[in-house]
């Protein structure tokens, strides 16, 4: 039925961050579902070991089956447990892999100079520059941003507080 197809939108890392996939767990925990039908192990758990044996132990003691595009796994069943647990720890490995390559992409464009953000900050307005068929992203002053910026970094240096620069740039009517 409907009511048992749950389609998660988010893929976050934990078990914790998936709202639909607690759903899931909840429905094995208390009722009569057979089994789970997945296209692969690894869309069950992407996350640490912690995670990977709360699913384990739930769909083996409640004796859950999972049912992927390459076959079936009953956990109660030692081999099927060993290389169900080894596909979702290969799911994990692919998701640290993914974030490394990702971090060091940006740490890259960061280095080269492109700004990754998705808005400028204060005093600077962002701009598009084209890198041969690439275009990147870098950051421009907004002459009188970067006045009100050199001056709060010049209070700061001085000593003074955070809150007396606020007060300070409000009685002068600084854009915020």
């Amino acid at each position: 039925p409907e009511v048992n197809r749950l389609r998660e939108v988010v893929s976050g890392e934990t078990l914790d961050s998936r709202p639909r996939m607690q759903e899931l767990l909840r429905k094995i925990e208390s009722s009569d579902i057979k089994a789970v039908l997945v296209k692969e192990p690894s869309r069950l758990s992407r996350g640490d070991l912690q995670d990977i044996g709360y699913l384990v132990k739930v769909l083996m003691y409640t004796g859950t089956l999972v049912l992927t595009t390459q076959g079936s796994y009953d956990l109660r069943d030692d081999r099927d447990r060993e290389q169900f647990e080894r596909e979702l720890m290969r799911g994990n490995d692919y998701l640290q892999y993914q974030k490394k390559i990702l971090k060091d992409g940006k740490l890259l464009a960061v280095k080269n100079g492109w700004y990754i953000g998705s808005y400028a900050p204060y005093g600077y307005k962002k701009v598009s520059v084209k890198d041969g068929r690439r275009t990147c992203h870098t950051l421009d002053p907004v002459p009188e941003e970067a006045e009100v910026v050199r001056q709060i970094f010049e209070l700061y240096r001085r000593g003074v507080g955070s809150t007396t620069i606020c007060e300070m740039l409000e009685k002068e009517h600084a854009k915020a």
